[in-house]
């Protein structure tokens, strides 16, 4: 085990050398940063400094990145259920049954519907995360921890069905895991 890292950390969070097994079979270990107060979520053992950067880079990227994920969401509601209309009549001639006559209506639909609502909430979410990604400025711990748990209830466990890309925004916010995930096998609290 390595020498544990000397930042200091507020109250609900502290350091663990924690050990886990890869999907090589390997055991490996590793200083991470542990939040006592929310599942015992584990985090990367890194800087404020770092933090804050990531944070900042977020809040740089994210009102274009809100711009282009609410476009492709409104281009492609209306496309995408166009060809799920089609794709459904083209079912129907070949393969004639009553379910594809509701289908004909109701898959359509429902695409646009969703569509248009990951586009309508986009907005909602870039105000949050922008919001989280500022304040990691300030409480770089804190703020990484919001975005990221705004994150995963904007966007769900990837790989994400509709998304223009397959991984979350800032994949170095999101945690490991818990400290009770089958892949840990032992981990030991820092001294201080």
């Amino acid at each position: 085990m390595t020498v544990a890292p000397n930042l200091v950390l507020p109250e609900r969070w502290t350091h663990a050398y924690v050990e886990r097994r890869l999907l090589s079979g390997e055991i490996a270990g590793r200083w991470e940063i542990i939040d006592l107060e929310e599942n015992n979520h584990r985090y990367p053992s890194e800087g404020y400094s770092s933090i804050r950067c990531t944070c900042l880079s977020a809040a740089t990227v994210l009102p274009i990145y809100g711009t282009a994920y609410l476009v492709w969401h409104a281009v492609r509601a209306p496309l995408g259920a166009i060809s799920t209309f089609f794709h459904t009549v083209e079912e129907l001639m070949t393969r004639p049954s009553i379910s594809l006559v509701g289908r004909l209506i109701c898959l359509p639909v429902c695409h646009f519907a969703q569509g248009v609502w990951m586009a309508i909430r986009t907005p909602l979410f870039m105000i949050a995360l922008e919001s989280a990604a500022l304040y990691g400025l300030v409480r770089p711990l804190e703020g990484r921890r919001c975005f990221a748990s705004i994150e995963r209830v904007w966007r769900g466990e990837p790989p994400f069905t509709l998304d223009f890309h397959q991984n979350y925004l800032v994949r170095a916010f999101q945690p490991y895991g818990a400290l009770n995930d089958p892949s840990v096998v032992s981990f030991q609290f820092s001294d201080s």
